[in-house]
């Protein structure tokens, strides 16, 4: 059973800092003061120019696509699920907006203090005239995705978006969104950007494709009699236009990918471009006045023009190498360990983060410290890193083997194990020279748990699980008959233990594995490490699927029941430890490290199990696929398909439509993930390929 948690900050960022999280909109008040905005409810705030921002109080875990503010107090952030959040003290806090809609916003502008208007998904547009106290959702003529909203006063205003077939649309008001119109309508030509400056000159930037040479190039429309014939400017290299901005009828700025920054100075009759220092795309611009000029980079950077002068830095302090691994060899000493040989290191509880000097280029996937000085870390190629002064210096030590090593354990401070691909398992006797044992198996290892010398248990591919009671001289397997890999196995003790993995399989043995009985979670996730603080208190952390990445699970009666503790992230996650029943820690990627001193604790209600809109039938299949949705669910949706580890298999949308057929002659047998994107939500279902 799952339940949902209405508590968001369970879990605090320590690297990067002031988040990892992606960010998506930019808004400057001042040539100081600005905002961005992005996924799990993340604001972020700066004071100086851009120069160091900080992490805001979150009260939504959606993702926001739009931020707009009045002035330096007021200001709106709009995002997923029709949510829409309000300030009046310069983000200090924010309170939830009741919209009327459930619909994706991506998009808010506020033409004055009452008056402001919302747009999303589906052709949603929502007006108020209150300051957001309520909201009206508005009659748009169109099923269109709306991505941008611009207003010249209360009353006239235009919307952008686009279709699932590359087609553009532009929308006019002139009576305050009573009435709304197509005015442009253009094939291969889909749009990411409005900005109305007054009731006659507006901007609209996108993407023009080209069917002949199959290429893509940024398009600028111009108008000066309010969208009633547009001017054109196109971007003289291959890359599409994200967002613009006016400060005036004048001086304006357009961004997009690879970089690209183009302004104006004359009201748009001619373009420069400038070169961003950066190659990354760029997907939100703000001016705060005339000569200071923002510039949101994906993921975490800023672009800053004074007066035509650019500089580019990162948002984000800290690592941004993907994390695998962490372990704390007391309360306050800790490390993490991951891509391209980075072990981080941590002496004060987490509240700082420096980079060890490890030598190694190799991805390390485990970690693991004996004391206060001596640790172990395992890689790619075989690697096999050893510190005795804390981290200060690693050596490599001799393996014997090229294979992937995936654990690594020490049930005593001279007795160790590791585990790898190709049911890789190597044995330590002193900490230095190792020897390969005979597993028994060929599938890949993953996971390596030992609660004393002789006994250990090691876990991997296809459900394999193999337990050893001689210290490794003999492996035998005891499996729970899953086909699913797992990804981490734990024992509180020589009976009680559990193993987690692809599809959302999670065992538990109460009899050293002798047998096995799976629990129920109810969400197909892949679960990479799971984590036990007594009998009762358990944690998983998920990753590297794409469907539930950043969940982590708590359950408080020994793995029967498990809630979701809002981790503020959907970044892949990999390895949970706790120091103690209420302090954790939990990295991934990015450089991903949270911190919980509350046990995680969840706020949480039952949440049950919503009602499915669709049915896929027949399951298992081994030619074709048919999806029903309930009559209320006329309309488009979209399917994908994936596998157990999260790989994009196949994806298809379709238009107005209640039953649609599915082709899987092609695609291999197994398991797989059947995600459906639609007007009433997000259902995943398992479906067995024969």
């Amino acid at each position: 059973m799952i339940f949902t948690t209405s508590a968001f900050s369970q879990w605090n960022w320590q690297n990067p800092v002031p988040t990892g999280n992606p960010l998506s909109s930019l808004c400057f008040t001042d040539s100081l003061t600005g905002f961005a905005a992005g996924s799990d409810g993340n604001i972020i705030k700066t004071t100086d120019g851009g120069n160091n921002w900080t992490l805001l109080p979150r009260i939504t875990a959606n993702y926001l696509n739009s931020i707009f503010f009045l002035d330096a107090n007021t200001g709106y952030s709009a995002g997923g699920g029709g949510s829409l959040l309000k300030t009046t003290n310069g983000g200090g806090s924010w309170i939830a907006l009741s919209t009327g809609t459930v619909q994706w916003l991506t998009s808010v502008c506020f033409p004055d203090a009452n008056t402001g208007y919302a747009v999303g998904s589906n052709g949603t547009i929502i007006k108020t005239t209150n300051g957001g106290a309520s909201w009206t959702v508005q009659v748009s003529g169109t099923y269109d995705d709306l991505v941008s909203v611009s207003f010249a006063d209360a009353n006239t205003g235009l919307a952008a978006g686009n279709d699932y077939s590359n087609k553009g649309c532009i929308l006019k008001t002139t009576n305050g969104g009573l009435t709304w119109s197509i005015i442009t309508s253009v094939t291969n030509q889909t749009y990411s950007g409005v900005c109305m400056i007054n009731a006659n000159t507006c901007f609209v930037a996108g993407n023009n494709y080209d069917a002949l040479t199959t290429t893509n190039q940024g398009v600028i429309l111009k108008s000066v009699t309010g969208g009633g014939n547009w001017s054109t400017f196109f971007c003289p290299g291959f890359y599409a236009f994200n967002a613009i901005h006016f400060i005036n009828a004048l001086t304006g700025c357009v961004v997009g990918d690879g970089g690209i920054i183009f302004s104006t100075g004359d009201g748009g009759t001619t373009w420069t471009q400038a070169s961003a220092g950066t190659s990354g795309n760029l997907i939100s611009v703000s001016f705060s006045d005339v000569n200071h000029c923002y510039a949101l980079g994906d993921p975490r950077s800023i672009i800053k023009i004074v007066s035509g002068a650019i500089s580019w830095k990162t948002i984000t302090k800290g690592v941004t190498n993907g994390l695998n691994s962490v372990f704390f060899s007391n309360t306050n000493t800790g490390y993490a360990a991951g891509d391209r040989g980075i072990i981080m290191k941590t002496s004060n509880g987490g509240s700082t983060w420096d980079s060890l000097s490890t030598g190694s280029t190799q991805t390390l996937n485990s970690v693991y410290f004996t004391g206060n000085d001596t640790g172990y870390a395992v890689g790619t190629a075989g690697a096999i890193l050893k510190t005795t002064n804390g981290g200060a210096g690693w050596s490599v030590l001799p393996g014997g083997i090229t294979s992937t090593l995936n654990a690594v354990c020490f049930p005593s401070p001279g007795i160790g194990y590791a585990a790898g691909n190709s049911g890789v398992i190597l044995k330590t006797g002193n900490g230095s020279t190792w020897t390969a044992q005979t597993s028994g198996t060929y599938n890949d290892l993953r996971s390596i748990c030992f609660i004393a010398a002789d006994t250990g248990f090691a876990a991997g591919a296809n459900g394999t699980i193999l337990k050893t009671t001689n210290g490794g001289t003999t492996w035998f397997s005891i499996s729970p008959g899953t086909p699913d890999p797992l990804f981490s196995v734990f024992f509180i003790n020589a009976s009680t233990g559990f193993a987690a993995g692809g599809g959302g399989n999670v065992f538990k043995t109460v009899n050293g594995g002798a047998s096995w009985v799976e629990i129920y979670i109810g969400m197909n996730a892949v679960f990479k490490s799971i984590f036990f603080t007594d009998i009762n208190t358990g944690y998983m952390a998920s990753a590297p699927g794409t469907i539930t990445d950043g969940i982590i699970l708590k359950s408080t009666n020994g793995g029967l029941n498990w809630s979701q503790s809002g981790s503020g992230t959907t970044n892949q996650l990999t390895s949970l430890f706790f120091t103690d029943a209420n302090t954790g820690y939990v990295v991934g990627k990015g450089g991903t490290i949270l911190k919980t001193t509350n046990g995680g604790l969840v706020d949480a209600e039952e949440a049950g199990q919503p009602e499915p809109v669709f049915t896929i039938f027949p399951n298992p299949a081994s030619t074709k696929i048919t999806i029903s949705g309930k009559g209320k669910m006329a309309g488009k949706f979209e399917v994908t398909l994936y596998t157990l580890e999260g790989n994009l298999i196949l994806q298809h949308r379709f238009m107005d439509e209640t039953k649609a057929e599915l082709d899987v002659a092609r695609i291999p047998r197994g398991m797989y993930l059947l995600k459906i994107f639609s007007r009433c939500g997000t259902e995943t279902k398992k479906l067995v390929i024969l």
